[in-house]
């Protein structure tokens, strides 16, 4: 699944991606992994995958994923 428009980040640069639910007849109903992309007009772009090994679970179970800082590198 795709999020439409993308986020931006903030201030402090933090972003947050809504988790997306999907119904499945065949397959246990579990958040798998991600791919985010990150880009910005002076850096070069750059996609990473996140698995559900990369995540942990919030008190309303919502998968959450502490990436720590990403970096770009400069065009």
């Amino acid at each position: 699944m795709q999020q439409a428009g993308g986020v931006r980040t903030g201030g402090d640069g933090t972003f947050k991606l809504d988790s997306l639910k999907s119904l499945s007849f065949l397959r246990s109903a579990n958040w798998h992994a991600v791919t985010v992309s990150f880009q910005h007009q002076d850096y070069l772009l750059l996609k990473t995958n996140y698995t559900v090994a990369d995540a942990t679970n919030t008190t309303t179970s919502e998968p959450l994923v502490v990436a720590g800082d990403i970096l770009l590198r400069h065009r």
